[in-house]
């Protein structure tokens, strides 16, 4: 009941922050992320009673292995692969959101979606980077854990 709570209210203020500084494409990400990230570390340890350092320790933050950089990086290109997929498939054409220099951060993965956009209407788009977006990132998976990486979890 906790998580439920502490994911609750994160999320809230996170649609509240988001929707008072109109990033809507991401355009205030850096600060949004860095406002719910705080938010998240500070459920965990007053939700949890969680010190500092294990509740950042427990969420993931700290120095990732570069076969998980490799991993989300494939997975992050096989993503934007959908764009030029869409394009061949259905003829749809793609340009950049008006502004989307300042959207950079948000171009990875399924903030994508923002920065790249149809140039027309396309029903059948939505769809299928929804569905992208929930499957693709779970190639992940396929990648194999070597055994020092199965003891340490």
């Amino acid at each position: 009941m906790r998580l439920l709570i502490g994911a609750a209210l994160v999320f809230a203020l996170f649609q509240w922050v988001a929707t008072a500084l109109e990033s809507d494409r991401g355009q205030a990400g850096v600060l949004v992320g860095a406002i719910v990230v705080s938010a998240t570390i500070a459920a965990e340890c007053l939700l949890f009673g969680t010190g500092l350092a294990r509740a950042v320790r427990r969420l993931g933050f700290g120095a990732p292995r570069w076969r998980g950089v490799l991993a989300a990086g494939g997975a992050g290109a096989l993503l934007l692969l959908v764009f030029p997929g869409s394009q061949a498939l259905t003829e749809t054409s793609f340009e950049m959101y008006p502004g989307w220099g300042r959207l950079m951060p948000g171009l990875f993965a399924q903030g994508a979606v923002k920065v790249i956009v149809p140039v027309e209407e396309s029903p059948r788009f939505p769809l299928v980077w929804i569905a992208a977006s929930a499957t693709l990132p779970f190639a992940v998976l396929l990648m194999p854990r070597r055994n020092e990486e199965r003891k340490t979890s």
